[in-house]
């Protein structure tokens, strides 16, 4: 198996230094609400709109602090997946406003990187929980 996880991780290293970066049409970044409504805000409703990702992360969150998960059956390291990608959940309220406040493909990561660690999260979680590992 060490062999087998040497050999993913060179073609993943390989295909990242010899595959170019896939560019970002910068029309990409031309949304249809560029209204500025409030205190100054660009894209005040793409902004705003990242605000309930805050919310529902940092409520699940709470709730998974005060136990009405009925995650205190499942291992540490799964009650720890639950926290990151929760705090991932709330990561992509501020990355996502941050994107929309000023989008550009500088700012696209903070977009993306977010949702990434919550897909990645949400994978390991289901792979501890049914697969029975960790």
């Amino acid at each position: 198996i060490a062999v087998m996880i040497i050999v993913c991780i060179s073609l993943i290293i390989y295909l990242y230094l010899a595959v170019p970066p896939v560019p970002q049409d910068i029309k990409y970044h031309d949304f249809a609400d560029k209204r500025c409504l409030c205190c100054k805000l660009p894209n005040t409703f793409d902004v705003l709109s990242n605000v309930p990702f805050m919310v529902v992360g940092l409520v699940s969150l709470t709730m998974q602090s005060a136990g009405m998960l009925n995650l205190q059956e499942e291992s540490a390291s799964v009650q720890m997946a639950w926290a990151f990608m929760f705090v991932s959940i709330i990561a992509i309220g501020f990355g996502s406003g941050y994107y929309h406040w000023a989008p550009s493909n500088a700012t696209l990561v903070w977009d993306r990187l977010p949702m990434t660690f919550v897909f990645t999260s949400l994978t390991g979680i289901i792979i501890q929980e049914h697969a029975g590992v960790g």
